[in-house]
């Protein structure tokens, strides 16, 4: 392998470490299946906060490419998204200090809040998308929680990232905590969250998307009745790919301006 061959060689020449960052990010965009997703997100929380008997509740969400669904953050219609195969797996486990103790796979540093705590505005948007759904849930015993996450949605897809990320914890959480409610009431408890997180509107198309097990190349979208279908094309009819703006790893688009320029846009279209 590359590696083994250079590393341990001074003299290695230039081209051997294009190669082996190559190698590398092969590695991280390997396909996984959830199971697998999910014991990366275990293994993460053990490593970073050490081994526990306690329970852990796993969870793990797709993440869907909006190829026309920007739209309805702003008004409610029909949304086309397509399927990933790459998305969000979860870790929860409780635990008895009274803090909520956060790490996002490939951050150096974990995150750590009291219970009741307030963030400021400059963290993540994981991070207030993962305290935002915490919240959210009905836990009234006073301990803390320990959380990994473990994130494959490609940068410039911000909302399927936070989408999947608060469906993962959605679903990690019915594992530690009593189920019971209803897909319609979790997604739009999970929309909720969303908005109170990031402080702008939030389609709930992307939480469908994020909601729903891969089984169609796309998947159709009424946010209006939160219903969805799948849509089966032919293979040489379906695009696989679509293109993105990935200008910027710092996932923190300005929504708020672009709720400004729709509503200019309708106000141009109404006249």
């Amino acid at each position: 392998m590359i590696d083994e061959q250079f590393d341990s060689d001074p003299d290695a020449p230039s081209f051997a470490e294009p190669f082996k960052l190559a190698q590398s990010n092969i590695r991280d965009r390997e396909i996984q299946t959830p199971e697998q997703y999910m014991e990366r997100a275990e293994r993460l929380l053990a490593d970073r906060f050490g081994e526990s008997e306690n329970q852990v509740g796993r969870g793990f969400s797709f993440g869907a490419v909006g190829i026309q669904a920007d739209h309805s953050h702003y008004f409610n219609g029909f949304a086309l998204l397509k399927p990933m195969r790459f998305g969000t797996a979860v870790a929860i486990r409780e635990i008895e200090q009274t803090q909520i103790r956060i790490v996002l796979e490939g951050e150096a540093k974990a995150f750590q809040i009291e219970l009741g705590g307030t963030t400021d505005d400059t963290e993540l948007p994981g991070i207030k998308t993962v305290l935002s759904m915490l919240s959210s849930g009905e836990r009234q015993n006073g301990h803390g929680l320990e959380v990994a996450v473990v994130a494959t949605v490609p940068d410039g897809l911000e909302s399927s990232y936070l989408a999947s990320i608060a469906v993962a914890v959605s679903r990690s959480m019915e594992v530690l905590g009593p189920a019971g409610v209803s897909e319609l009431d979790r997604i739009v408890a999970t929309k909720d969250s969303l908005e109170q997180a990031l402080g702008c509107p939030f389609s709930s198309a992307y939480v469908i998307g994020a909601s729903v097990v891969k089984s169609a190349p796309y998947i159709l979208v009424d946010t209006d009745t939160l219903e969805h279908l799948p849509v089966h094309t032919p293979d040489k009819a379906a695009p696989d790919w679509a293109l993105v703006n990935t200008a910027t790893r710092k996932r923190s688009p300005d929504r708020n301006a672009r709720a400004q320029l729709y509503s200019y846009r309708l106000q141009v279209l109404g006249d």
